[in-house]
């Protein structure tokens, strides 16, 4: 080797050097953003259900004294907005023509367009069985309802009717939420045991630490959360894969009493009985799935594709030599 290409062979191999350090950096995921709980939301009153609109404005449904709250754009004070549902109003959720959709303990559903008042409620759906409080729509429109009475999931067609069964459940639920593979799931409250339907077949999606829970939400990439409302881990809020399985802690709200769940863009919203509070815990969007790393023969192929570059660089070098 030359005088003249010893110094560029000696760049080369600190630059194929750099290179793998640079890659193997790459595969550090990485840490996780740190979550910070504050309050959103006051005067929330046994926040039962949430729900946001399109807008962003928070609707906190409070079965106990048969009205509907709104939370501004933001958060604040929540204002009353819907009293007095037919046949006493149980919940609430935003459906997806924005409109507030309100369940009683008939086993019927109430429809308020967007911006109605207690005067507006129109009669949207029937059938869903006594003790109706958990409402959740599919992608097709269908709204699903589960009955704490009868131990049931129903379904109507899209824009509503009459509502039919779907499976049976091992206990009664006040929640619901619609899987990214479709299916409705509901938490039983007494052993804290989330259950899938699919069909008319009845499986074990998920099963929290000793508590009762009332919750579940989803997020966008279809995790599934919930918390739990007493009991030894009252105050924490898990999260499950979108096809269930074994759950992670996501954060502990110390004194808490979970409520109710919803989510929005990258931060999870509860509502916590003991102070009829709604905490907003920033940052609760899953890790990014880590960069696959190379195989073996992969970083072979790697160096072997920076030899070969290296050697025409030289073969140019002494080209230009002998030129």
């Amino acid at each position: 080797m030359t005088n003249t290409t010893r110094p560029l062979a000696l760049k080369l191999r600190d630059h194929i050097k750099a290179a793998f350090l640079a890659g193997v950096v790459l595969l550090v995921p990485a840490s996780a953003s740190a979550q910070t709980v504050t309050t959103y939301a006051t005067g929330a009153n046994n926040p039962f259900s949430l729900s946001f609109d399109r807008g962003g404005q928070l609707y906190v449904a409070e079965p106990a004294f048969d009205r509907i709250s709104r939370v501004p754009v933001g958060g604040g004070s929540a204002a009353l907005l819907v009293i007095n549902t037919p046949g006493s109003g149980q919940g609430g959720i935003i459906g997806p023509d924005d409109a507030l959709y309100v369940p009683n303990n008939n086993g019927e559903v109430y429809r308020y367009a967007p911006g109605a008042t207690t005067a507006d409620a129109s009669a949207y759906a029937t059938g869903f069985g006594t003790e109706l409080y958990a409402l959740a729509f599919d992608d097709a429109g269908r709204l699903y309802g589960a009955s704490f009475g009868s131990k049931t999931i129903f379904r109507t067609p899209e824009g509503g009717g009459a509502a039919s069964a779907v499976c049976t459940l091992p206990t009664g639920s006040f929640t619901i939420v619609i899987s990214a593979a479709g299916n409705p799931l509901a938490v039983s409250q007494s052993d804290a045991r989330i259950y899938q339907c699919s069909g008319n077949t009845v499986s074990t999606f998920g099963v929290l630490p000793d508590g009762e829970s009332y919750s579940l939400t989803k997020d966008a990439a279809g995790n599934i959360y919930s918390g739990l409302f007493s009991g030894p881990n009252a105050g924490e809020i898990y999260r499950f894969p979108p096809n269930g399985g074994a759950p992670a802690l996501v954060t502990r709200i110390q004194g808490a009493s979970i409520y109710s769940l919803a989510f929005r863009n990258a931060d999870l919203y509860a509502g916590d009985y003991n102070t009829s509070r709604v905490l907003r815990v920033a940052n609760v969007a899953p890790p990014a799935t880590p960069a696959p790393v190379p195989t073996m023969t992969e970083w072979a192929m790697i160096l072997f594709a920076m030899m070969l570059a290296g050697g025409a660089v030289l073969h140019l070098q002494r080209r230009r030599q002998f030129a």
